[in-house]
């Protein structure tokens, strides 16, 4: 399987402010041809979309995106202009005229995955599916809950035909046995410009039937449906397990262990940094070499839902990233985690754990060697954060 890893870890670490560059092991779709001066790397953008997700992932030959939360209309604007200012820079994914004489589409996406159906992953989605051209939408299947959480799934699956777009509602009894799903309709990024073929490999999705073990509670919850996404770019790999909470990671630990497919190099820490999307046996199965959270800071209670109402990231949680990441970021800044709900202290971070929280949008640049540079656009340090 591409990127599982050999070798030893190292990182370089360059004086430059929000900027660091990290690495391991040896040097071991729909085909466009990319735009002169596009290398053959991958960049995963981990956008500021505050107490929501969003995550563009960028290939030579093609665009994905992981979910498309917001956690207000502000926060999904910033996601839209986020995506324009990408296809500005990448016009060699941008569609060309139509047959018709109609102008073309902005940018193209291979894919969007929407993790679940829960607001803050995807409140922008229809935004994106109008003002892009969209080839695949491939979520767990699952409704219910908040309307505004289930609306613009359902509008898309109602008009995927007149919108182009291929629908692929993933359920765990479709995964291969220990191996995952990674097929062309999970897989739709090729190598056809001559660069590395990226791997996507769905490793969790939808559970038609409850597990022995979960209570009807955890069956009934999204989180634990959360369709998991692994990315592989020739020795880089990433892991995405949405809103995954313990005991569906047991199981997925447990499904997997032995086979080295969530061995990785960097997670992006599950739930937004909640207590019980990320455990020490999931970091100790991954041995991730950097971490990256996607939430909103302590000190933007917008909305119905933010940090601060539900206390991410935890304390806890980025302690056992501590202990587990050796690496450094190149510059030490301090950080807001919480103890509990509206409970935050401030952290001195010199490891290599980003959240859009504390860092603002988060790049991370991938080789198919498995060397890694991150760089942050950094907001503000926040305020403080405690109760007013």
């Amino acid at each position: 399987m591409a990127g599982l890893r050999r070798g030893l870890p190292f990182l370089f670490a360059l004086p430059v402010a929000g900027f660091a560059v990290l690495g391991r092991g040896d040097a071991p779709g729909s085909a466009r041809a990319p735009e002169a001066g596009v290398a053959d790397v991958m960049r995963a953008h981990f956008i500021d979309v505050d107490q929501a997700d969003a995550a563009l992932l960028e290939f030579p030959c093609g665009a994905v995106l992981v979910d498309a939360g917001g956690q207000t209309q502000a926060s999904v604007d910033r996601l839209i202009a986020f995506l324009d200012r990408f296809f500005e820079r990448r016009s060699d994914l941008r569609d060309t005229l139509h047959t018709d004489g109609s102008p073309p589409h902005r940018g193209v996406l291979d894919a969007v995955f929407v993790t679940h159906t829960h607001v803050d992953h995807t409140r922008g989605l229809r935004e994106v599916v109008e003002r892009f051209h969209v080839r695949r939408f491939v979520e767990n299947g699952q409704r219910g809950g908040l309307r505004e959480a289930t609306r613009d799934p359902e509008w898309i699956v109602a008009h995927a035909d007149s919108l182009g777009i291929v629908w692929r509602d993933v359920d765990f009894d479709e995964l291969d046995d220990r191996t995952g799903l990674s097929d062309a309709s999970v897989d739709p990024v090729a190598a056809g410009c001559g660069g590395t073929d990226p791997v996507l490999t769905v490793l969790g999705a939808d559970r038609s039937e409850r597990p022995e073990g979960w209570s009807q509670d955890e069956f009934r919850n999204k989180n634990n449906h959360s369709v998991v996404l692994r990315v592989d770019f020739g020795e880089a790999s990433f892991l995405f397990t949405g809103d995954m909470e313990e005991d569906a990671l047991h199981d997925l630990i447990t499904l997997y262990d032995g086979t080295g497919l969530l061995d990785i190099d960097v997670y992006q820490f599950g739930h937004h940094g909640s207590a019980n999307g990320t455990s020490e046996e999931l970091v100790e199965a991954m041995s991730p070499l950097l971490a990256v959270g996607s939430m909103g800071r302590c000190d933007n209670r917008e909305g119905r839902f933010n940090a601060w109402h539900f206390g991410h990231p935890r304390a806890p949680v980025v302690a056992v990233l501590q202990k587990a990441i050796r690496r450094r970021r190149s510059r030490v800044r301090t950080v807001f985690v919480a103890d509990g709900v509206r409970n935050f202290r401030p952290l001195r971070m010199r490891d290599a754990i980003y959240a859009t929280a504390w860092d603002g949008t988060v790049h991370v640049r991938a080789t198919p060697e498995g060397r890694y540079r991150v760089t942050t656009d950094g907001p503000p340090v926040p305020e403080i954060c405690t109760e007013r």
